[in-house]
């Protein structure tokens, strides 16, 4: 058997590398092998899976050498079982490829056509090239990427072609892959009237639906519901629509509430104070919201302060209540707090931005609270 080329390409989409970034691995797919190529002509073309055509715009390129002494690395003779030719394939048998950082060189995304791609193909897709016309990839998840990239300690380039000329139907297709659940751009429609909007983009069913649901719960006209939770967490958790979907800058959160003396149980608190005094408890507390998953809390310790003094609205009634103050760590929390500051301006009749509100999704951990005990 010839010896393993000194370099290897793995071709794949940006929104796949993330998830191969994130991991350090790479994951077999329906061969039950890890696929690499010694082409470097291989990039971009020549793989259609049904209207999917030219989205392996990425490559990570991969120390061959180093791979081996790990690996069994094997030829895969062309065509064998496959719909296409002339890969200059080469194999890794098994699951997949762990600690994947040891062995990667750099990480290229294409940004314009292949050089050798046919026209009569591409004229009979839809598609129309203007040499003039500059279409620059999108941020976001590539900016996730190059972050994640440098973080392991390789290099993430935006690579041109030969030609020079400009690949409007693969950076579409990128485009479409580091596009989240809500396209390019979130809630796009609503903020054109606002100062710095996104460049105009329709909404989405999803988008619309979600936004209407985040705007009723902020009025609490309705709760939030599992669909709209999950949904909110993955954007978070993903880095998806930053400028307008973020955690709270603040590394601490409070809620004020007050309850009946039972409700302390719930919340993991087995102190009581007695009346008149004010006590401070520590430890790891669990909020639970009610009746839906999301609850209300501030970066503003005075306007928690102050919804502790409002009336108990659950609990069994007794002769005094408990005022309450929970602070709660942003980074113990992760992707389970929303700054609402952004929704403010799309809400003509909302009059509470002083509040500094923040939406917790789902559980809540809290490490300290306030209990001041009211007759």
């Amino acid at each position: 058997m010839r010896p393993v080329p000194s370099t290897l390409f793995h071709l794949t989409t940006l929104a796949a590398l993330r998830k191969i970034m994130r991991t350090n691995r790479l994951h077999t797919g329906a061969f039950r092998a890890v696929s690499f190529t010694e082409d470097p002509g291989l990039f971009g073309h020549d793989f259609q899976h049904g209207n999917d055509f030219g989205s392996l715009t990425v490559r990570i390129v991969v120390d061959g050498a180093k791979l081996s002494r790990d690996y069994p690395v094997e030829p895969h003779l062309d065509g064998q079982g496959e719909r296409f030719l002339h890969e200059k394939e080469w194999r890794v048998p098994g699951k997949s490829v762990e600690g994947l950082k040891e062995y990667v060189k750099c990480v290229e995304v294409l940004s314009r056509r292949p050089h050798d791609a046919e026209d009569d193909y591409w004229k009979g897709q839809g598609f129309r090239w203007n040499p003039r016309k500059k279409v620059d990839v999108r941020k976001g998840t590539l900016e996730d990427v190059i972050k994640l990239g440098d973080e392991m300690g390789f290099k993430v380039v935006v690579k041109d072609n030969p030609d020079g000329r400009v690949c409007e139907s693969l950076v579409r297709s990128l485009i479409r892959e580091m596009a989240g659940p809500f396209d390019n751009y979130a809630f796009s429609d609503e903020r054109q009237a606002l100062p710095n909007p996104p460049p105009p983009e329709s909404n989405n069913f999803l988008e619309s639906a979600a936004l209407e649901k985040i705007l009723s719960v902020i009025n609490e006209e309705e709760k939030l519901d599992r669909k709209t939770s999950d949904l909110l967490n993955g954007m978070l958790r993903d880095g998806l629509y930053r400028d307008f979907l973020r955690s709270p800058d603040s590394e601490v959160v409070f809620r004020g509430m007050s309850v009946y003396p039972n409700e302390l149980r719930k919340l993991g608190i087995d102190q009581t104070p007695r009346p008149g005094e004010k006590i401070e408890v520590k430890g790891n507390f669990l909020f639970e919201p009610q009746g839906g998953l999301s609850s209300s809390w501030t970066t503003n310790r005075r306007i928690a302060s102050q919804f502790s003094r409002f009336k108990p609205t659950t609990g069994e009634k007794s002769s005094y209540k408990i005022e309450i103050l929970m602070t709660a760590m942003v980074q113990k929390n992760p992707y389970s707090f929303l700054s609402l500051s952004p929704f403010y301006p799309l809400m003509f009749s909302y009059g509470y931005e002083e509040e500094d509100e923040v939406m917790g999704l789902g559980e809540i951990m809290f490490e300290k609270a306030e209990l001041k005990r009211i007759t």
